[in-house]
């Protein structure tokens, strides 16, 4: 699970379900987010995950979520029910998005942002072969994800350490820690997942 900052920048509309469609196990499919989807979601998250945005934001997990999904999000429904809602937030990397914008801007290109930041809120009532299908799933997405933006991010609280095992199987790599960060001041680890170059 990742969650973005900041929370107020622009929500990029990637083609999410697109990409990730083919890949999806039986009695799996994709939409977008609706209202229900939130309090469904919220009201089964892992504590951990629920500390975490709370951590971050200074706010209850269900208005935290709300407020992410007000931009492009997607939820994954397995067996009918709604069990992880996922998107990706536009971000600025300092520098590189300054230097790429007037570069660009020299040749008469648009600029686009450079970097994004992944979320996704989980339900933890998923089984462990669901919970499986998930992991292989974010993957895809992520990769997916990768191809659009050379720059992926997310902060992660360094309590939850599901979450920061799962960004490191999924390529993403501790790049610092802040020790006193988001709304409760707590520590959280920078992760950070670059497009290979080929």
């Amino acid at each position: 699970m990742t969650f973005p900052i900041p929370s107020d920048a622009p929500v990029a509309d990637a083609p999410a379900a697109g990409s990730l469609s083919r890949h999806l196990p039986s009695g799996c499919t994709i939409r977008r987010a609706i209202a229900g989807d939130a309090e469904r979601v919220a009201g089964l998250l892992r504590e951990a995950d629920r500390q975490e945005m709370e951590a971050l934001e200074g706010r209850p997990a269900l208005a935290v979520l709300q407020e992410w999904m007000s931009g492009a999000s997607r939820v994954l429904i397995a067996h009918g029910d709604a069990v992880a809602i996922f998107g990706i937030t536009a971000c600025t990397v300092h520098g590189a998005d300054s230097h790429d914008k007037q570069h660009g801007e020299q040749h008469g290109e648009q600029h686009q942002p450079r970097a994004a930041t992944p979320w996704v809120a989980m339900a933890s009532t998923l089984d462990h072969e669901d919970l499986v299908d998930v992991l292989w799933l974010s993957r895809f997405q992520v990769d997916a994800w990768q191809r659009r933006w050379p720059v992926l991010l997310t902060v992660c609280d360094t309590r939850n350490r599901f979450r920061g095992q799962w960004l490191d199987w999924l390529g993403f790599e501790r790049r610092g820690r802040v020790e006193r960060f988001g709304a409760a001041g707590i520590p959280f680890d920078l992760h950070v997942r670059l497009r290979v170059l080929q």
